[in-house]
């Protein structure tokens, strides 16, 4: 017999057989998981994500980069809207938004509106950049530098900022769209 906890990690580290999209093809992105491409120290990768579990989710807090979790996921499903350049969660009704367009702001997720902080495009290469002209340098969102924190036997959490997209580590700031989501009920 398998013990519950092995079972669940093999679970949540389990690859979906449904192909990645790179993050830069944006064409019907809808509830999708943004993933590093890039496992850094960990091998379940990390997923933007919402804090907090079910009934305890911290919708408020700043996002997270967190193991990806390929069921019971809505806090870290995203639809790309194309036409107004935001990432918008279907679960909660909000827009990711950065706390202000300089390296190292959180990101959050609030409601949705013409705010430049809520605009982002997808590079060649999976970068997410911010679009705006205030910010001195370009944005993208990435994980921060410091190693992971182990949360349980199976998830680990990073830092979720905007980071300079010329001089950052390629691996902190690519990402894929993974439709590996389960849908939100």
């Amino acid at each position: 017999m398998i013990p519950l906890v092995l079972l669940a990690a093999i679970s949540c580290n389990a690859e979906s057989s449904v192909d990645p999209t790179p993050a830069h093809q944006s064409d019907a992105l809808i509830n999708r998981l943004i993933k590093l491409v890039d496992p850094l120290d960990d091998p379940g990768h990390y997923c933007i994500d919402v804090p907090g579990f079910g009934t305890n989710v911290q919708v408020d807090s700043a996002l997270q980069a967190h193991t990806c979790k390929l069921t019971d996921n809505v806090d870290e499903q995203f639809t790309y809207q194309s036409d107004t350049k935001r990432l918008r969660m279907d679960q909660y009704q909000r827009c990711v938004e950065a706390a202000r367009a300089e390296a190292s702001a959180q990101l959050f997720v609030r409601e949705c509106t013409d705010d430049p902080l809520q605009r982002f495009e997808n590079l060649e290469g999976g970068a997410i950049r911010l679009i705006t002209d205030d910010a001195p340098d370009t944005l993208c969102i990435g994980v921060g530098d410091a190693d992971g924190i182990r949360i349980n036997s199976i998830h680990i959490r990073r830092v979720l900022e905007l980071r300079s997209c010329g001089d950052s580590d390629p691996s902190k700031i690519s990402w894929t769209y993974f439709q590996g989501a389960s849908q939100p009920e």
